[in-house]
């Protein structure tokens, strides 16, 4: 048993693991920075480490019929990353609002090369199950998303029993010469139930 604490503010660290070393065997610490192993008789190696500390690594006695205390103090580190480069496509024309390259859906890695797979992988967009092609949009229900091609409004877009016919999606990206996803904005003109617009 012990406690592991700061070595800077003496606070105590919760969420340390301590680690027998050569085993599997250990635990972690609780909110006051406290533990508690249960070891045989005999001497043992432990392993203290979290997030943001040095590791430290120090023996203890178990002997027969008695509580042996160890108490440790974890130095903080500073971690270094190598170079960091993060490279993105042009933001959006304004918020909510992303175009889909038909290029891109066409090199998407699956087997059905649909439009509305291609959606799943936009900001905010959700779906229950892989299988079906259907998706809600900020938490928004599955009914409240319009989908318009070549400026008409396609009722019930999707097929009402998944698994019959899957694959065949009524977006085919070859077909489409550009694809564009509205994640809300339009909650005045219809009377708020509207959480997507796909236009294409």
């Amino acid at each position: 048993m012990g406690t592991v604490t700061d070595s800077v503010q003496g606070a105590p660290l919760p969420g340390v693991t301590v680690l027998v070393e050569g085993t599997d065997f250990g635990t972690a610490t609780g909110p006051d920075g406290s533990y508690r192993l249960e070891l045989p008789t005999g001497r043992y190696t432990l392993r203290f480490s979290a997030v943001g500390f040095s590791s430290e690594v120090d023996s203890v006695v178990v002997t027969k019929d008695s509580e042996t205390r160890l108490d440790v103090t974890l130095a903080s580190s500073v971690l270094e990353m190598e170079e960091l480069m993060v490279a993105g496509g042009p933001a959006p024309d304004r918020p909510g609002v992303y175009k889909i390259d038909p290029a891109d859906v066409q090199n998407m890695p699956t087997p059905f090369k649909d439009g509305f797979r291609a959606l799943k992988t936009t900001p905010g967009v959700a779906t229950n199950s892989e299988l079906t092609q259907q998706y809600s949009v900020r938490g928004g229900g599955y009914n409240e998303n319009l989908v318009f091609i070549n400026g008409f409004e396609i009722f019930f877009p999707f097929r009402p029993r998944q698994g019959e016919q899957e694959g065949l999606g009524l977006l085919n990206p070859a077909l489409a010469s550009g694809i564009t996803f509205y994640t809300g904005g339009f909650p005045a003109e219809y009377g708020g139930k509207l959480s997507s617009a796909l236009d294409v």
